[in-house]
């Protein structure tokens, strides 16, 4: 916040961030399927951020007047009973969505408007034995914002988010003492941002 450079400028009269947040939902239980939802807001001022106008050369810390917040989540899981090859699988989903308004749009901002945006999710859990399990996270983001990529010769360059998918796989084997565990990660290799 007060680091200095050729391409940054500190701000020793930043003022506290000033918040109100409201959140409100439902949740539901039942014996193999249960939902939960909620709303949010939020409204905030003196928000700090490195900002930075089309003319000026350096990024300055300063208080963002005035931000709004707002978004939904939902989540789930259903445990169906049935023994077959795959005995009582368990199924989770989750979706969330956010959106920030601000009141001076008129400058770059670093990190407050870099947000996730949409975030989708659906996991499954298979128990094929009574010590055998494998897992499958799936996973969608979608990242409001932009960030600095670079070119080959050095050159600097703002570049959006891309939405990307990522699968993540999880084998364990229980044993007397304890667990083994063998996780793959992007699975699918797939390059991203985040």
């Amino acid at each position: 916040l007060y680091y200095q450079s050729p391409t940054n400028q500190g701000n020793p009269d930043l003022l506290a961030e000033k918040a109100w947040m409201y959140q409100g939902g439902i949740r539901w239980n039942g014996r193999s399927l249960s939902f939960q939802s909620n709303l949010f807001a939020r409204f905030s001022q003196n928000n700090i951020d490195w900002t930075k106008r089309p003319d000026d050369p350096k990024w300055v810390t300063q208080n963002i007047t005035q931000l709004t917040t707002v978004g939904f989540e939902v989540r789930g899981k259903w445990k169906p009973e049935f023994n077959g090859f795959v005995a009582n699988p368990t199924l989770r989903f989750g979706y969330r969505f956010g959106y920030i308004s601000m009141k001076d749009p008129l400058f770059d901002s670093r990190y407050v408007l870099d947000y996730l945006q949409h975030k989708a999710t659906f996991s499954a859990q298979f128990n094929v034995s009574k010590k055998f399990s494998l897992i499958l996270d799936n996973r969608f983001q979608d990242r409001a914002g932009w960030f600095t990529n670079w070119t080959e010769d050095g050159m600097a360059y703002s570049q959006d988010y891309i939405p990307f998918y990522l699968l993540d796989i999880k084998l364990s084997y229980a044993l007397r003492w304890g667990k083994i565990v063998g996780m793959v990660n992007n699975a699918l290799n797939q390059e991203y941002m985040d």
